[in-house]
């Protein structure tokens, strides 16, 4: 039997969680390269919008993270998009990176909107349903983020 000291033990523990940490690492980005992201935006908060909703987007984008992304813009932010050039410029960028960019149909709808969006090129439906699918997925290839 081999006694090692406390110095040796930690140094032992570091090495070996870092090349644990290489391994679990390749995992995860695996893992996400083979599943689908929604990000359900309902914060109509430009500094979010802009600092985390589409910096995130072009991140996923970028580095390839997920085998799909799709932005599904709900209540205050049909609004948002509808009257804010700046979020749609961002929105036009995230869909030229590969994004699916969709709203709420009843927001629109609600919110008197459904022109603005159509003018804007932007993908509705009733995602009522489809929200439901991604929230109970039993195969868990859809992850869903909430903004």
């Amino acid at each position: 039997m081999v006694y090692l000291s406390k110095e040796d033990e930690i140094k032992i523990c570091f090495i070996a969680s870092l090349s644990n940490r290489h391994v679990v690492n390749k995992r995860i980005k695996i893992m996400s390269q083979e599943k689908d992201l929604y990000i359900l935006w309902t914060n109509d908060n430009v500094i979010t919008a802009e600092n985390m909703v589409f910096m995130y987007l072009n991140f996923c984008m970028k580095n390839k993270k997920w085998k799909s992304v799709t932005l599904i813009i709900w209540g205050a932010t049909v609004k948002l998009t509808a009257e804010n050039d700046k979020i749609v410029e961002l929105i036009h960028q995230a869909e030229a990176n590969g994004v699916h960019v969709s709203a709420c149909l009843g927001c629109a709808t609600k919110l008197n909107l459904v022109g603005e969006l159509q003018q804007l090129h932007i993908d509705m439906k009733y995602w009522g349903e489809y929200l439901t699918e991604i929230i109970d997925n039993e195969n868990g290839n859809m992850k869903l983020i909430t903004i």
